[in-house]
């Protein structure tokens, strides 16, 4: 089509005025604005289950508003419900002719646990028979058994898949897989000043990964704690929608989270990477290889064990100008190299749309 020529040759320019304009997301958006005319539909749940309650899904909200903000006609496929493992029973094929047939459909890779994974996977092949290109997002894929049979089962119905943990094996095949640290952020993520941000360090989350004994040394030593953490009989710390667990991250200067557990069962967890990008100051639990993607130090601290955290914290508290040069840095670096309009530019490079 004349559009794919036309982008194709844009394509440089778009890139190297990105490159010119790295420091602010909103000029990033004003130069992306030739991205060609698709429509992509989201086989993503809008809510999901945390900690026994129903919260809104930050996979859905990412990649709607980052699609969303460039321009993109998305819509949520109707085989989307409230968590993984519900399905609306609907006629598959009926359903693809009663809708416009997407160009791309970015679906969920936890649903290879799902109880409906068939009926799901007849859909991604009616779709595919008719055209469309299939992007799967695995956001805990862990270096297992478990985790490379995922990989192994998505690679036979999909024509991209976006994984997030640097653990898993570099020998994949580049031109169908992308490695990115966490989902694409929309510009909400970047708009709040260090100056304006409260001096404490945030603990949140579900009490995974031993995070509770961090959490109790934390107490212990009398650190000035935003948040808690959260299990099935206590959940007042959970947030209801994704722009309010933002917030939260958002206005706290320091904010400690681990997704290491062993040197197989070990991630990323997104709460670094939206840390990194909101511009405070992040400690995270050495094990999972963020500095495949950030440096340590210069973009944020590595944390080694409890004591470690809080002769670190303490050290940040005494040292503000620091504090902000790395949160500084780190912000500068998600903006420059982890741009939603990247992630989106390399998505559609791979699908040969550009």
């Amino acid at each position: 089509m004349w559009y794919l020529l036309f982008f194709k040759s844009e394509r440089r320019k778009i890139v190297t005025k990105i490159e010119a304009n790295g420091d602010d997301p909103k000029l990033l958006l004003m130069e992306m604005n030739l991205f060609p005319p698709l429509n992509i539909e989201l086989l993503l749940p809008s809510s999901v289950r945390r900690s026994g309650i129903m919260v809104e899904s930050d996979m859905y909200f990412c990649y709607f508003k980052t699609l969303e903000e460039i321009g993109i006609n998305v819509r949520q496929s109707t085989l989307a419900k409230l968590h993984y493992q519900q399905i609306e029973k609907v006629n598959c094929h009926d359903n693809i002719l009663k809708s416009q047939i997407p160009n791309i459909l970015v679906l969920d890779g936890n649903l290879f646990y799902s109880k409906e994974l068939n009926e799901y996977i007849n859909y991604v092949r009616n779709l595919r028979s008719l055209g469309a290109k299939i992007l799967v997002d695995l956001p805990d894929c862990y270096l297992t058994k478990d985790g490379l049979a995922q990989i192994e089962f998505w690679q036979k119905y999909c024509d991209l898949i976006v994984y997030h943990n640097p653990n898993i094996p570099s020998h994949l095949d580049d031109s169908k897989f992308l490695l990115w640290p966490g989902f694409p952020l929309p510009l909400t993520h970047y708009n709040y000043s260090w100056e304006l941000k409260v001096d404490k360090l945030l603990m949140q989350g579900s009490s995974h990964r031993q995070r509770s004994l961090y959490y109790q040394g934390a107490v212990k030593s009398n650190l000035p704690i935003v948040g808690q953490h959260h299990n099935r009989l206590s959940v007042s710390e959970v947030s209801n929608t994704y722009l309010e667990y933002v917030e939260k991250i958002k206005t706290t200067k320091y904010i400690f989270t681990n997704g290491y557990l062993n040197s197989r069962e070990s991630i990323i967890v997104g709460r670094a990477f939206e840390t990194l990008a909101s511009g405070s100051v992040l400690l995270y639990e050495k094990g999972s290889k963020l500095s495949t993607f950030y440096d340590e130090y210069s973009d944020y601290l590595p944390i080694h064990n409890i004591s470690d955290l809080v002769e670190k914290f303490n050290f940040l508290i005494e040292n503000s100008d620091v504090s902000s040069r790395i949160a500084s840095n780190a912000k500068k670096r998600t903006i420059q190299l982890y741009n939603s309009c990247l992630f989106w530019n390399l998505v559609f490079s791979k699908l040969e749309f550009i």
